[in-house]
């Protein structure tokens, strides 16, 4: 228990000269061996709360005493009910008496008070050490005015460890600390990154944080990413458009603007992405132009993709005839009854209205790799968009 030093007497001066005393409990800290209140209070006077010192030789005055209680003797009040309140009075030369308790009886008090206070567990968890961030001060200070305890800030909650796919690699302490100075770039039009013609300001590194959705410099830069480990021997040949190309090929004049692959041949590689944002919503779309397949990769059911594929489908089948003429092979008797659509069920999906452009990238990145068991769900979002944050920053990715 930590005690409390002596309070400050609250006196009052009746006409009579009688002294109305107000004893705060734990003023009785302060009471010597063998001395009774008045004593305490005659000794104490010089303590008292206006400042004034009362002359009280010859016993001039006397003192009407009242104990004000604590709040854990309060407790006791229905104990203490039952018996008869001990007082003596003491004659005097004025008219008034002076009621004054046993102090035996109130020494006792105290002594009761206080071993309850040491078996109540929350009282004692208000007073923490200093050693665990919490500076308690006393109530009372010497020049009589009230203190608060001052408790410093509590630390920041350590961050929820990042849940991960088996199949993927760990994320250090190092790249998260680089993701997050990154972050803390003055300016929101800063370049953070460019893979390939796109630029990553801070406000689209921004959108991989929390539950944003991701900007097309994100996608795009990303998908440039694996696009340029494809080219690594052994890996599989990708190749990806950008986000704005489906824009333009459903646009009015749909076929006539999309010169994207007039002077590159799409067909020698084995899989093309078309990142699609329709509806404020990401899927993948892949063709296999060799297969001739065009998959719908999408992480919510609530989105239907047949009018995606079939513009797409569409463009390749322009695209096949336009390459096949370049080629000098003559005109490509190619059809889009020829290419078959494919609508992928049992994928991963998403649980928000989010991170669809994340569940997008992750489909890709496996597919890129020839993974098409996808083991990412849900909960590991957070782990990839840190991870998507630092590969893009990095201009690399980790596998």
């Amino acid at each position: 228990m930590v005690r409390k030093p002596p309070c400050d007497f609250d006196l009052r001066m009746t006409p009579k000269r009688v002294v109305d005393v107000f004893l705060p409990e734990c003023a009785l800290d302060d009471l010597n061996e063998g001395e009774t209140l008045e004593d305490l209070v005659r000794r104490r006077n010089s303590c008292f709360s206006d400042g004034f010192v009362y002359d009280d030789s010859q016993d001039r005055i006397h003192y009407n005493i009242r104990i004000i209680p604590s709040p854990q003797t309060l407790e006791l009040e229905q104990d203490l009910a039952e018996k008869p309140e001990p007082a003596v009075k003491q004659d005097g030369p004025l008219d008034t008496d002076v009621i004054m308790p046993d102090v035996e009886e109130l020494v006792e008090l105290v002594q009761d008070v206080e071993m309850k206070e040491k078996d109540n567990t929350i009282a004692d968890a208000e007073m923490v050490s200093i050693e665990e961030g919490v500076h308690a001060t006393c109530d009372c200070d010497p020049a009589g005015g009230k203190k608060q305890r001052v408790s410093s800030p509590s630390p920041p909650p350590p961050p929820e460890p990042l849940m991960k796919p088996d199949s993927a690699p760990e994320l250090t302490d190092e790249m998260l600390q680089e993701n997050q100075d990154k972050l803390n770039a003055d300016s929101s039009n800063e370049v953070i990154a460019q893979n390939g013609p796109n630029k990553v300001l801070l406000e689209d590194l921004a959108t991989l944080r929390g539950t944003e959705w991701l900007s097309d410099p994100v996608v795009d830069n990303y998908l440039h990413l694996i696009r340029q480990r494809s080219t690594i021997e052994g890996q599989r040949k990708i190749y990806s458009f950008y986000s704005t190309f489906y824009s333009l090929l459903s646009s009015a004049k749909g076929l006539d603007k999309t010169t994207d692959t007039t002077d590159h041949d799409i067909f020698v590689y084995e899989l093309i992405f078309f990142p699609v944002c329709v509806g404020h919503h990401w899927r993948l779309i892949t063709v296999e132009p060799r297969k001739k397949v065009i998959s719908a990769y999408n992480s919510s059911t609530d989105f239907k993709d047949l009018q995606i594929c079939k513009n797409i489908q569409r463009f390749m089948v322009s695209e096949e005839k336009k390459q096949t003429k370049l080629r000098g092979e003559g005109d490509a008797s190619s059809d889009a009854v020829e290419w078959e659509l494919n609508f992928v069920k049992d994928l991963p999906q998403q649980k928000n209205g989010s991170d669809c452009g994340v569940f997008t990238l992750q489909y890709a990145e496996y597919l890129s790799r020839n993974q098409p068991q996808f083991d990412f769900e849900q909960i590991h979002m957070p782990y990839y968009r840190q991870r998507i944050m630092f590969e893009i920053i990095s201009s690399r990715l980790l596998l």
